[in-house]
């Protein structure tokens, strides 16, 4: 059997105490190297991110795809490699797709792909419930407005084979390969799971392929469509799978779905954060969904060397905004809290409900 080498820089111990010291002696703003002359690589990963409805809307009326990413640009064009979890097909496209209890439909105006060459997104992960809410071509509509740009995909495919084939970088002899699999939505596009164009985390291709991109040395990180919707605690299921790919040897695991922010933990040698919560979308109804994350995951000589988690709002007219300086008590975050360090002093528990308003996501 393969034994999966620990890539983890010094130890999450060595980790914690560097994370928790440099806000103290340096307050938000650190000076970086350039990771050409550094070695470094830093790869940045968001959560879900919706184009459509009200963020086109006042697109359109500014007439500037790039309105949303504005203040995120100059952070993005800092980084090395950044990834997000595209929410929906990219489609002018009519036709929907009709399974068990279909309700919503996510369509992104094919313009706003511009908006995300702007930003700087190097990929993007389509394994979710939505890519096939415009069925096989809408899907194709995607694959085809992202390469154009250049941005690179992972999670679904026209061919099934294809979809399991992760996002290759390589910086500073570095080899990462990203993967994105999907746990969501198969019945509601009438379809079964099991070869179909959308990644399923329960195919063995999946796991089968992270393996092999552990031998090639390869730094593997997985992003997964999985678990509830507003839900701020992660579920069994989504502890089960996530462990699943970090014991088959990916160093991270990155959640999306829940559209809230979800715990983070560290587990045996790798790190899994459940749920990024949203990037960009329309959900003002509900104030815990413009609120989001962003993993900034930093390697030096092919080790994972720390991870910082910075925060995200969605302004009123969908723009999103960064705070810079990373949460400051780290240490919670490695632990499962019956409520998150950043969902804390908001008067609301865990268990909290909010309404889901009839014809919304």
């Amino acid at each position: 059997m393969n034994k999966k080498k620990n890539i983890i820089s010094g130890g999450w111990e060595k980790y914690l105490l560097i994370f928790l010291l440099v806000p103290l002696f340096s307050g938000c703003a650190v000076p970086e190297k350039n990771s050409a002359e550094s070695g470094r690589v830093k790869l940045v990963f968001t959560g879900d991110i919706m184009t459509g409805r009200k963020v086109e809307e006042i697109c359109r009326t500014k007439n500037d795809w790039n309105w949303p990413f504005l203040k995120v640009r100059n952070y993005f064009k800092s980084c090395d490699f950044v990834f997000g979890n595209l929410e929906g097909a990219l489609t002018k496209n009519e036709d929907k797709t009709s399974g068990k209890d279909k309700k919503i439909w996510l369509k992104l105006p094919p313009e706003s792909v511009l908006g995300l060459e702007y930003a700087g997104f190097n990929a993007l992960g389509i394994a979710n419930n939505h890519i096939l809410d415009y069925g096989g071509k809408g899907l194709q509509d995607t694959l085809k407005d992202l390469d154009k740009t250049g941005i690179q995909h992972t999670g679904a495919a026209m061919e099934p084979e294809k979809a399991f084939n992760p996002v290759i970088f390589t910086k500073n002899s570095c080899k990462f390969a990203i993967f994105a699999f999907n746990d969501i939505g198969y019945d509601k596009w009438g379809i079964e799971r099991k070869n179909s164009l959308v990644a399923d985390c329960e195919d063995e291709r999946a796991s089968k392929l992270l393996r092999n991109a552990v031998q090639n040395g390869e730094i593997v990180i997985v992003n997964l469509h999985f678990g509830r919707e507003y839900s701020k605690i992660q579920d069994e299921r989504q502890e089960m799978i996530a462990r699943k790919f970090i014991d088959a040897g990916a160093s991270l695991v990155i959640g999306h779905h829940s559209h809230q922010i979800q715990p983070t933990e560290r587990y045996k040698d790798g790190f899994i954060a459940y749920g990024l919560g949203n990037f960009l979308f329309d959900q003002d109804w509900n104030p815990e969904a413009m609120k989001g994350i962003i993993l900034e995951m930093i390697v030096e000589d092919g080790k994972i060397s720390g991870i910082k988690i910075l925060e995200t709002e969605i302004s009123g007219e969908f723009q999103v905004f960064l705070n810079e300086c990373p949460i400051q008590n780290p240490t919670s975050l490695f632990e499962l809290p019956a409520l998150p360090l950043w969902l804390r002093g908001t008067g609301r528990g865990a268990d909290t409900e909010y309404p889901t308003e009839e014809g919304k996501e």
